[in-house]
């Protein structure tokens, strides 16, 4: 397996240069072709208040449209550009779309076609789309990516795999093959895994020629969360990969979970897929 495309959601805001240079060393490090996204947003009228007429002046509302516009059109060349330079600063290859609908249905129909997608972690704000939706709708892996990530060197480069063995986590790992296989260091994490899982893992990784170190953590699964987190940091990751939501959904948001613990902390970028 390799990463022929792999799709960025590219904004104005600051901590998209994270983002950025995250994704465009991930198609370097695996000679991806990196598409850089710019969704145009939506123009949304400010309310009007009950004791108000209820409907803004033709003139007023011609204006706010006019320089939502020029707004969104400066934020595409300050994007575009910064786009650029950071994939120069890379050498991979790339190309730039901005779509101009306003919409989600044309990203998720290019991250559809894509093999890997970098996205922030907070989601898409306008228009909105939640990491949970894109890849419950897109089908790729998603790499997600805090708005302060604590990168340990070149990103993708040491990885923590977490694996439990579910469905969740096996979707993941398969969408990691191609930066596993050009990491430096890969380590596997198991949290009370069954008797025979480091064999089978580590004759999976060798197949694949990936070098890994396995750890075994006997914590609860409770605690898995902070587990990971934990071997993350001694690791210095720049990269974890793990299932989302491998419990029901409803389970995650009533007790917790590995999931809902690292997409809630804000220093390591996640390998994510279901």
């Amino acid at each position: 397996m390799t990463y022929r495309t792999i799709l960025v959601y590219a904004d104005a805001e600051l901590d998209a240069t994270a983002r950025l240079k995250i994704a465009a060393a991930l198609a370097a490090l695996t000679g991806a072709t990196l598409d850089g996204v710019f969704v145009k947003p939506l123009f949304l009228p400010p309310p009007i208040g009950a004791d108000e007429a209820g409907v803004l002046p033709p003139t007023t509302l011609q204006m706010m449209v006019e320089g939502h516009l020029e707004s969104v059109n400066k934020a595409v060349q300050t994007t575009q550009s910064r786009f650029r330079s950071t994939v120069e600063e890379t050498g991979a290859r790339a190309e730039w779309t901005t779509l101009e609908d306003g919409t989600v249905h044309g990203f998720i129909g290019m991250a559809r076609c894509s093999d890997l997608v970098v996205f922030p972690k907070s989601g898409m704000p306008n228009p909105a789309l939640s990491p949970t939706e894109l890849c419950r709708e897109a089908g790729p892996p998603v790499v997600l990516v805090p708005k302060s990530p604590r990168l340990g060197g070149e990103p993708g480069r040491r990885v923590l795999v977490a694996w439990n063995g579910s469905r969740e986590a096996a979707s993941a790992l398969r969408g990691a093959w191609p930066i596993l296989e050009a990491a430096d260091r890969v380590e596997v994490l198991m949290v009370e895994p069954p008797p025979e899982a480091e064999a089978f893992m580590g004759e999976r990784l060798d197949r694949r020629g990936v070098k890994a170190k396995i750890v075994i953590d006997r914590s609860p699964d409770a605690k898995a969360g902070e587990v990971i987190r934990r071997h993350a940091e001694e690791l210095h990751a720049n990269l974890v990969v793990m299932g989302l939501y491998g419990h029901a959904r409803l389970r995650e948001i009533i007790l917790g979970g590995a999931s809902k613990t690292m997409m809630e902390q804000e220093t390591f970028p996640l390998l994510v897929a279901r």
